[in-house]
């Protein structure tokens, strides 16, 4: 028995041959290499001839320990080296939640909400030193970087799989001309210095079989890894540019406040009245000094006026968006632009939502009538008279072309504590006709105020928001009752001329009913806001600014990077379980991935009597690296030659 055969019969007694290429015909003795090829529908047995086993050369000698013992051997390392890629790969995910948390940690609870009110283009990270924050993007970016292979390594597990087949058809799509299959290894190796050659192959269209698709697939992946590298690039350049140290203030969060740039609502405003009137149903006078610790020692309305216009030297009226609307606050008209602090105050939030327009007004049994539905209002509208408050709360408007409803109160559908709702009828005149006469056209809106006790920090003028409070049932109808008076009035009692002016500025501008409802809910905010001066006074500040260092990142960069990294770290994943899935379910990939390497190529070359035989890893497929027999291999040697045509070849001796 030959050396050859003696080989074959100890994997065949091991119950399977270590280096088998396809499902069933391991357990076969060799064919001929000619009858191998006779048809094409035995491509397995010609691709095993060709690519491990050579008829024509003598066979390795026994390798110890046996067949079964290789085989484990073999698989258990293989497996191993997917896990050990598979974890290489994925390393931009802990890049990437290192960075991400990176900045979430620097952002804080609070300070990271002042980002957009700083710079909008810019995140905030409070007292960070400029060097760590680009230390972790420059790490995350070199780590996907250096992970380009490890990722295209992956990608030839499946591609691997795709060459070799799982059905007579497959097998037939698989067959690859020499140049394609070089051209395609190459590219699963990761040398970007052939992309363009499989670019032009692909353009060529000389070639219609199922190459083209093969190298495309991974001529797109690598595509798709150039850019993501390039733009990490790019983004990592534009952070180290970008990024600078500032000096600003900002809260102090360990240390209460000392300076009274808050506001709140005296409980002496509505004690005296909680026990005359219980119910709420009360109205704080505006002329009379009812409330002592007050802002202004002698209230007047005045003051009231010189806070809508923004020219009062005391208080001020900030918006701020809450809950995708404006909530307007009172603040210290004091406090210095540059200053920092956080604060308590309150705030009035007013929803209006135009409900019906051509309507018609019945006061005398608190009932309205609509003709259609509030639609797109002309430019060529003027407004007349507007804003007249005709009730406080109504039930829901019902029918598609006739709506009548009442506008009392309904018992059974009570808003919250802090909720006043309300309707106004705001008359708009139609210039029209021949005769220059012109047309009235009331609008009705439905309208919600919320009465809040609230938090804020504000930093370099910006205000935003920590929480709010909703108010209490006594203390919303102290705020609303100077301009919707108590629950039996028609009209507004304070300010409607100040929201007659908003409103008449409005329709300078406004195209819409929509339009007018938030010019109406803005001014009413403010009016209610200031027309509540009397009842307020100053409040300690829960904390003051202290001066820090800070660090200012562009956003854009930052996005570029997490978002990159998280894919890239994604799709590695991807690709790592679906490697180890094909080599622990296809023994054929797990024997043909490893000999589809440069060594595996290389030994192919110049040991085709050795690298037949299975073996633990590649470095086994050399002869001169077998403890018993690699003396007598240890003499070979390999050498680039010219030839005699002008080229260059090698030879080994």
């Amino acid at each position: 028995m030959t050396a050859r055969q003696s080989s074959r019969a100890m994997a065949a007694s091991a119950g399977d041959s270590s280096c088998e290429m396809f499902h069933s015909s391991l357990a076969e003795p060799p064919r001929d290499r000619t009858a191998s090829f006779a048809s094409k529908f035995e491509l397995q047995d010609a691709f095993q001839d060709n690519m491990f086993i050579s008829d024509s050369s003598p066979s390795r000698a026994p390798v110890e320990p046996a067949g079964l013992s290789l085989r484990i051997m073999k698989i258990h390392g293989t497996r191993r080296h997917i896990l050990s890629t598979t974890f290489v790969a994925v390393a931009p995910i802990l890049s990437f939640g290192a960075v991400l948390l990176y900045l979430v940690l620097l952002s804080g609870a609070n300070i990271g909400r002042i980002v957009d009110g700083l710079n909008a283009g810019y995140f905030h990270l409070a007292q960070t030193d400029l060097s760590i924050v680009l230390l972790f993007a420059s790490l995350s970016t070199i780590a996907t970087i250096l992970c380009v292979n490890s990722f295209l390594c992956l990608f030839s597990y499946c591609e691997s799989d795709a060459i070799l087949g799982h059905s007579r058809a497959l097998k037939l799509d698989s067959l690859l001309r020499p140049y394609e299959f070089a051209l395609l290894i190459s590219l699963l190796h990761g040398n970007f210095s052939d992309w363009w050659s499989g670019v032009t192959h692909c353009l060529r269209g000389k070639y219609k079989d199922n190459a083209r698709k093969q190298i495309l697939r991974v001529i797109g992946l690598m595509l798709l890894l150039w850019i993501a590298c390039s733009l990490l690039i790019a983004a990592d350049i534009w952070l180290h540019i970008s990024s600078r140290q500032t000096q600003m203030q900002l809260p102090n969060w360990d240390l209460p406040g000392v300076y009274k740039y808050g506001r709140n609502l005296q409980e002496e405003c509505i004690r005296p009245i909680e026990e005359v009137a219980p119910d709420g149903t009360f109205v704080v006078p505006l002329d009379q000094p009812s409330c002592i610790g007050r802002i202004d020692l002698i209230f007047n309305t005045s003051e009231v006026y010189n806070i809508v216009d923004g020219t009062s030297s005391l208080n001020t009226i900030s918006q701020v968006h809450y809950q995708g609307s404006l909530l307007s606050m009172l603040t210290d008209a004091q406090a210095p632009m540059n200053s920092a602090f956080v604060a308590s105050t309150y705030g009035v939030q007013t929803a209006c939502t135009p409900v019906g327009s051509d309507c018609v007004l019945y006061p005398a049994n608190d009932t309205f009538q609509c003709s259609q539905k509030p639609g797109t209002v002309d430019k060529t509208l003027i407004l007349r008279r507007s804003n007249q408050v005709i009730g406080t709360h109504h039930q829901a408007i019902r029918g598609d072309t006739q709506y009548s409803e009442s506008i009392k109160n309904d018992p059974g559908q009570k808003p919250g504590p802090n909720i006043v709702k309300w309707i106004a009828s705001l008359n708009i005149q139609r210039k029209g006709g021949s005769a220059g006469n012109s047309q009235y056209s009331a609008t009705l809106m439905e309208c919600a105020s919320e009465l809040f006790h609230m938090r804020y920090f504000q930093v370099e003028g910006r205000n935003t928001v920590i929480d709010v409070t909703a108010a209490s049932a006594q203390w919303t109808a102290a705020m609303f009752n100077p301009l919707l008076g108590d629950s039996t009035s028609r009209s507004i009692s304070f300010g409607a001329d100040i929201i007659s002016e908003a409103m008449d500025r409005a329709s300078r501008s406004a195209k819409t009913i929509q339009d007018f409802a938030d010019a109406m809910s803005l001014s009413f905010s403010r009016t209610s806001i200031a027309s509540s001066v009397g009842m307020s006074i100053p409040m300690t500040n829960i904390h003051d600014g202290i001066d820090s260092f800070v660090t200012l990142v562009p956003k854009i960069p930052v996005f570029c990077v997490i978002i990159i990294d998280f894919l890239y770290g994604l799709g590695a994943l991807v690709l790592g379980i679906v490697a180890f899935v094909i080599v622990v379910l296809r023994p054929n990939v797990r024997e043909v991935k490893p000999r589809l390497s440069t060594m595996g190529v290389i030994a192919r070359g110049f040991e085709q009597d050795w690298q037949r035989a299975a073996v633990s890893n590649l470095r086994d497929l050399f002869a001169e690296t077998d403890p018993k027999y690699g003396q007598l291999f240890a003499e070979k040697r390999v050498r680039i030659v010219p030839t005699a045509e002008g080229g260059w070849s090698w030879e080994s001796t």
